[in-house]
């Protein structure tokens, strides 16, 4: 996909982003119940009200959406997919309960691997979006174009991708010799994490 072609979704999968934002922070400091789902994980009205934000911005790509509060979707379907969105509206539910301002919502434009670079009959992301509604930072990247910090960016909410880049940190690529700060979830320590944080000391 060219850079000119990507650079339309990536705009809708910022404003989807946002708006996700908001749906979440308009519960943020409310109370509200928290539900269990089948496999234990817990589930909020801010989980479902930023899935229906997200899904209706990106809905009008024409792609399809697979998101973690969506519908369950077969393996073969997910497979005939040229190209989709893969979302979790609300990464760090567990943290959103807490209040402690750990949460983001996600959003990636996943493509067939036509290049071979993942596992037979997988995609891979070709663009993406991290936005944190409480410190108001977005993060975005595309292939080909690199990636981005932006602060207070939805202060900036109606700029396009290209200027939004001009106005962001580029980050940076390289490998460098400085201690590195590795980031893990609270609520999801696996021991496999665990390991790998050790063998990194």
């Amino acid at each position: 996909m060219t850079e000119n072609a990507l650079q339309p979704l990536l705009d809708a999968a910022i404003h989807a982003a946002f708006a996700a934002g908001r749906a979440v922070m308009s519960v943020y400091g409310t109370e509200f119940d928290v539900d269990v789902k089948a496999d234990d994980s817990p589930l909020t009205r801010a989980d479902r009200d930023a899935h229906a934000a997200i899904k209706r911005i990106l809905d009008g790509t024409g792609l399809p959406v697979m998101s973690e509060e969506g519908r369950s979707i077969p393996a073969a379907e997910r497979q005939a997919w040229a190209q989709y969105w893969l979302v979790d509206p609300l990464d760090g539910t567990k943290e959103f309960i807490r209040r402690n301002g750990e949460f983001a919502v996600c959003i990636a434009l996943m493509q067939a691997d036509t290049r071979n670079k993942a596992p037979q009959g997988n995609a891979i992301p070709i663009a993406g979006v991290v936005y944190g509604p409480v410190n108001d930072v977005l993060y975005f990247a595309w292939e080909g174009g690199g990636a981005y910090r932006q602060q207070r960016a939805a202060t900036q909410a109606a700029l396009p991708t290209y200027e939004r880049a001009a106005m962001s940190t580029r980050l940076p690529l390289t490998r460098t010799e400085r201690a590195h700060t590795i980031l893990a979830s609270r609520s999801h320590r696996s021991a496999e994490t665990e390991a790998y944080i050790e063998e990194q000391r």
